[in-house]
């Protein structure tokens, strides 16, 4: 558990106050807030080149819909979300790996087929997994890009295509 705790401290600028709560956490939540608050964003934005169409996505998520391979061209090449990922061990990875990853080495990042990797309760995954990558972009100001060839959004301004 205390692995775990250190983990969550590491993190508090992109865990909501409902994760922490959730997590069994709750007495972080006031040093969350206080971290948000004084947070300063990395600079400079780490953004992606989408070379096949040399196209520059900026440091927010983006949702490239449909068939994609054609584009998985990328300048800087992302970091990748393992597509053995699925369901709990691919929101965890989002929550807890990945930011590790980009305090170490800040890059874009990708994630493939989103709406695959989940067995059970479909939407509820994708909506949770892209507030996490949205939450991730705007902390470590980088590009973050969902590709998937059979997602449908509501909002269709967060596409691409």
């Amino acid at each position: 558990m205390e692995a775990v705790a250190e983990r969550i401290k590491l993190n508090l600028v992109l865990l909501t106050v409902e994760e922490l709560k959730a997590l069994g956490f709750s007495e972080l939540i006031p040093e969350a807030l206080r971290q948000k608050r004084v947070f300063k964003k990395p600079s400079p934005p780490i953004c992606v080149r989408v070379n096949r169409i040399d196209y520059l996505l900026p440091p927010t998520l983006t949702v490239i819909l449909g068939e994609y391979g054609e584009l998985l061209d990328f300048t800087p090449t992302p970091i990748e979300a393992p597509y053995s990922l699925t369901d709990k061990s691919l929101v965890e990875y989002l929550l807890f790996d990945l930011p590790e990853v980009l305090e170490n080495e800040r890059s874009p990042v990708l994630v493939r087929d989103l709406s695959e990797r989940f067995s059970t309760h479909v939407y509820e995954g994708v909506e949770y997994c892209l507030n996490i990558l949205a939450r991730v972009s705007k902390v470590y100001n980088v590009s973050t890009i969902v590709c998937d060839k059979t997602l449908e959004l509501p909002n269709k301004t967060a596409s691409l295509t």
